[in-house]
């Protein structure tokens, strides 16, 4: 409770010091406390699913109305219908999965208890990565093992649920559609040192060729080709994590894998983390110290831009 206080009241100063007007305190408040009601609300929208595509998200209950809009703006802006599968962290109920899913036809919200039951009984998942799911306290693994191992398309995207759509996202249409020799795009930087990879040296050693892409990489959002990963490779990395409950494990992994192939950044100044949605961002991702834009700006300036 004191940490969710102590959170309230970094975005409340921070709206402070940024001239928020009454409206934007109202949309913050009924965006992030109202969030299920507003779902029930929204018409379902119909669409025709792409033949090899899926799209996965892990949201807790109260992430959904945001991973619906994380949705709703890529399938608009970039005219392509992925199959859906929202990763439960273990807080969705019956009645939230139900509204959730009679929105959106193109999605399946996937229970923890029914991912575990299918990650656990796959015979082609190795016994290292197994134990690394099973054992690892930072529950974010399940956003590279499970939205890897889990998904049946080849091409793959991963998304957190606080990204938003705000223009055609041509760098993602051009992979989903062929027009490039890569195996994977992702959101990341060129411009900062990166995070810290948590891996031994001699791992660090073999791949040093990759280590300044890979540890810029932000998985955000990552779109790639799955059927060109190997699953040996992803045994390889946990064979040498050296923090086994780090906060980067899997931001780490995706990183350590998916620059091994052909890869590309998607540009910076493009799809944003910082500054306003001005008329040239495809897409803004408002991580934790800016979710308060999401809230008070960022939702309803997806809704006004295609017409909700």
């Amino acid at each position: 409770m004191f940490k969710k206080l102590k959170t309230e009241l970094f975005y409340a100063r921070r709206m402070s010091q940024w001239g928020y007007g009454l409206r934007d305190w109202y949309r913050y408040v009924l965006n992030k406390f109202f969030s299920l009601q507003l779902l029930a609300r929204v018409k379902p929208i119909q669409c025709i699913e792409d033949a090899d595509f899926e799209l996965h998200i892990l949201a807790p209950r109260n992430g959904l109305w945001m991973a619906y809009w994380a949705i709703r703006s890529f399938m608009y802006y970039s005219g392509h219908c992925p199959r859906v599968v929202i990763h439960d962290d273990g807080s969705i109920d019956d009645k939230a999965k139900w509204i959730f899913e009679n929105k959106l036809p193109n999605a399946h919200v996937l229970y923890r208890k029914e991912a575990e039951r299918l990650f656990f009984s796959d015979p082609n998942i190795p016994d290292l990565v197994k134990k690394y799911r099973r054992e690892c306290k930072n529950f974010y693994i399940m956003m590279f093992v499970d939205h890897f191992f889990l998904s049946k398309s080849n091409k793959v995207m991963v998304m957190d649920n606080d990204v938003l759509f705000y223009n055609k996202p041509n760098e993602i249409i051009d992979f989903l559609e062929n027009k490039n020799v890569l195996d994977a795009v992702f959101y990341g930087s060129e411009e900062w040192d990166g995070n810290p990879l948590d891996v031994t040296e001699e791992y660090k050693n073999k791949y040093s060729s990759i280590l300044t892409d890979a540890s810029r990489l932000n998985s955000g959002v990552i779109v790639f080709n799955k059927n060109k990963f190997d699953y040996a490779k992803i045994t390889e990395y946990f064979e040498n994590v050296t923090k086994p409950h780090g906060d980067l494990i899997e931001q780490t992994g995706w990183g350590m894998i998916l620059c091994q192939n052909p890869h590309k950044f998607l540009p910076e100044e493009r799809y944003v983390f910082r500054g306003s949605i001005g008329p040239s961002v495809v897409a803004k991702h408002f991580t934790k110290p800016r979710r308060h834009e999401m809230f008070a700006r960022g939702i309803d300036e997806v809704r006004k831009r295609i017409g909700v």
